[in-house]
């Protein structure tokens, strides 16, 4: 029972905002504070939204996720503010096939003012809207363009996603 306590009042204090540090701590540390952040859920995004405009650069090899090509076309070192983008990102919407990421409800440049049109919702709450929008999105270009086998993919892989999703949050309930 105390250890319950214990632990309780542990995750009500941990400082979110030091454990993002450590993501560019060595490999071993970084890693560490990854799967921390990943686990804290929504309790982790205010700490990991402070440091989107983040420029470190993180030198430790991990968070190959988060290499972007550069103007040159070489793989850059991921910054600090990338990799606080994807863990967030990653929460939310999950890991997609590379052919429809275009459809991504969440970018680096809205996601600050999309979690504060759903600040209080839990994770799968934001979930479901994400794949909402990912799915209107995907509607909105079949309507604009032609209907390619890639749509239509992406409808099939956002519609099961959604699915998941619900069934999920209605065995919560």
């Amino acid at each position: 029972m105390h250890a319950l306590i214990l632990l309780s009042l542990l995750a009500a204090t941990t400082n979110y905002d030091l454990i993002v540090d450590d993501l560019v701590a060595d490999t071993r540390r970084a890693a560490a504070a990854y799967k921390m952040l990943s686990n804290a859920g929504v309790g982790a995004f205010p700490a990991l939204l402070k440091r989107l405009d983040d420029q470190t650069i993180i030198e430790n090899g991990n968070f190959q996720e988060a290499l972007v090509n550069g103007s040159s076309g070489k793989l850059t070192k991921p910054r600090l503010g990338r990799v606080a983008f994807c863990l967030i990102q990653s929460q939310i919407e999950d890991t997609w096939p590379k052919s429809i990421r275009d459809y991504h409800a969440l970018t680096e440049q809205n996601i600050v003012e999309w979690l504060n049109t759903y600040q209080g919702e839990s994770l799968g709450e934001l979930r479901i809207h994400a794949l909402s929008v990912s799915l209107e999105s995907v509607s909105n270009d079949i309507s604009k363009t032609e209907c390619t086998k890639q749509k239509v993919d992406a409808l099939e892989f956002l519609v099961k996603k959604l699915k998941i999703e619900i069934a999920h949050q209605f065995k919560k309930q």
